[in-house]
C-alpha cells in the first residue's frame, strides 16, 4: 500500500496526464490481485479493467448528479 501511494505521490509530481495516474493505479490494483485467494481473482481483475474513458464518463455523471442533488432550489418568485 505504501508503495503504490509513492507511486502515485511520483507520478503527479511528474506532471502526468489523469489517463497516466488512473493507467498506474490500475495496474498497480491489478498487480494486487494477485494476492487474493484464487476463488476471488477474476472479481478483482474485472474491478481494475475499466478503461479510463469509461471511468471518466462515469466520474462526470457523478458530479453532475451531485451538482444537481445539492444545488439550492430555486426561490420563489414575485
Amino acid at each position: 500500500m505504501c508503495r503504490q501511494m509513492v507511486l502515485v505521490v511520483l507520478v503527479l509530481l511528474g506532471g502526468c496526464s489523469s489517463k497516466a495516474v488512473y493507467d498506474n493505479i490500475q495496474l498497480n490494483n491489478r498487480l494486487a490481485c494477485n494476492e487474493v485467494p484464487p476463488p476471488r481473482y477474476e472479481e478483482c481483475i474485472e474491478r481494475t479493467s475499466q478503461p479510463y474513458e469509461a471511468y471518466e464518463r462515469a466520474r462526470k455523471e457523478d458530479v453532475i448528479r451531485e451538482r444537481s442533488r445539492t444545488a439550492p432550489a430555486a426561490e420563489g418568485t414575485d
